[in-house]
């Protein structure tokens, strides 16, 4: 016999007496049908009429969602409550319910086909799937993830690490680091095992370091630098032509601190990329992977174009601007080198620049269309910490035969 519409059952519920040991008992049954596969029959009986409909209610909303009725009518409340969560939790990700079986069973296929690999090889495929123009993003991989691998060893199988080996890492190696660099740890190690959880690297199921929690950071403005500080570096590096030619670190400053540019986006910059003449930058591969898509092109502020100039720098095609020079950290410790006596803070050009503009214009979606910052950001962090006349008096720093 075949299973029962959820309408036939639940009108054929019925009340039955049992005499037991001289005593009459009333209960209250409802007969489903046979399961199709093991043959047997499903009955579900009950002290109430109302238990009896929940019941029944039940084996319908789980046999409708993809659950096989012998499954169903074995459900105890436990399994139904946690049955229910988990729908909730599916559906909370627009996943419908009828999905759950499949995903179960996925998981169990995928759990005898896990793909043995080291860590130190995982990673090594990893930083492949970069591209070359990501060289800021695969660095921080390899510093990162790269000291998680040589700490706990490069030769363990990725399916072997525990969340407990990754919690212990992080006690051990993090635990004198700020808030900030340990979530920034924690980010690329947790991007690396959802990698390896991909279904087209098969290196584990599950991530390891999916319930490592962010620290709190306490709230801290944006250090910027008012126009005397401006000055006096830039007067500094154009007298002083210590290790970096002069004037590719004068325009390394004059893109950083009068357009906002990012240090590695001006690594980036190819002698096409820039026009002085024009005066217009096309800043390639923004900060991020999705942003890295599509180039923003931007004008040059009077104060960028003037120190350009100055500087005496002249792009040409296919040749990097700051041809020959390593890294940024080797242009921050000739600037450093030039005015010993002026004290910068962390990516100090770029925030004086957002500060400055939207002091001076306010504009702040002209702000983000030059310097490639979200509008979150830039109205939580920079707004309302400098006044107009600071702003003025930052834009107006120019070289010597140009001052205003």
């Amino acid at each position: 016999m075949s299973i029962k519409t959820k309408k036939q059952a639940l009108d054929s519920i019925h009340k039955r007496s049992k005499a037991v040991a001289g005593k009459t008992y009333d209960s209250w049954v409802c007969y489903v049908g046979t399961d199709p596969v093991e043959h047997k029959k499903i009955v579900f009986e009950s002290s109430t009429k109302d238990g009896c409909v929940k019941a029944v209610s039940e084996f319908f909303d789980t046999i409708n969602r993809g659950a096989s009725p012998a499954f169903a009518r074995s459900l105890s409340a436990r399994d139904m409550a946690e049955l229910t969560l988990v729908r909730s939790m599916l559906a909370d990700a627009g996943i419908a319910g009828t999905s759950l079986v499949t995903i179960v069973q996925d998981y169990i296929g995928r759990a005898g086909s896990i793909v043995p690999c080291s860590l130190g090889d995982a990673l090594e495929k990893y930083l492949d799937t970069f591209s070359e123009v990501q060289v800021v993003h695969r660095r921080c991989i390899e510093n990162r993830v790269g000291q998680f691998v040589r700490s706990i060893g490069a030769c363990r199988k990725v399916h072997e690490i525990a969340p407990r080996d990754i919690s212990s890492y992080a006690d051990k190696e993090l635990r004198d680091v700020a808030p900030k660099t340990w979530n920034n740890h924690i980010t690329y190690i947790k991007s690396f095992f959802s990698w390896c959880c991909r279904k087209d690297v098969g290196y584990r199921l599950d991530n390891p370091a999916a319930d490592m929690r962010q620290k709190q950071i306490a709230y801290k403005e944006p250090e910027f630098v008012t126009a005397d500080k401006v000055r006096a570096v830039f007067a500094a590096v154009d007298k002083n032509t210590t290790g970096i030619r002069r004037s590719q670190l004068l325009a390394f400053l004059a893109l950083s601190f009068f357009n906002g540019i990012r240090a590695d986006e001006i690594f980036r910059l190819d002698g096409r990329d820039i026009d002085i003449a024009e005066g217009w930058v096309r800043v390639a591969m923004p900060k991020g992977f999705q942003r890295g898509i599509a180039p923003r092109m931007v004008q040059l502020t009077d104060a960028a174009k003037a120190w350009l100039v100055h500087s005496g720098i002249s792009p040409h095609a296919g040749t990097s601007l700051l041809d020959d020079i390593p890294s940024a950290d080797a242009v921050h410790k000739s600037i450093i080198r030039a005015a010993p006596d002026v004290d910068l803070p962390h990516n100090a050009g770029r925030h004086s620049f957002i500060t400055m503009h939207v002091a001076l214009y306010g504009n702040p979606t002209a702000t983000e269309a030059i310097c490639g910052t979200s509008k979150q950001m830039r109205t939580r962090n920079y707004m309302g910490l400098a006044t107009r006349k600071q702003a003025e008096e930052y834009f107006a720093v120019m070289p010597k035969q140009t001052e205003k």
